[in-house]
């Protein structure tokens, strides 16, 4: 969806409503200048983008001792 940066402006309530579900082109004078989307997706999209090559059977615990021990 695109909108233009004075309605989203005037309207930014109605727009963060629609950008839970869709992600918004901000346009001013015609050009995209900022992207509005929600929270959630964008750490969705991140993590499946890690899916892969992170393993599964990660512990948290001994990553956070071999990184001091490398400090």
């Amino acid at each position: 969806m695109y909108a233009d940066a004075t309605k989203v402006k005037n309207n930014f309530g109605e727009y963060l409503k629609r950008a839970q579900d869709d992600e918004i082109r901000i346009r001013k004078n015609g050009v995209v200048v900022a992207v509005l989307r929600c929270i959630d997706q964008e750490r969705k999209s991140l993590t499946e983008g890690l899916i892969g090559i992170i393993p599964t059977d990660v512990d948290e615990k001994d990553l956070r001792a071999q990184r001091l021990v490398r400090q």
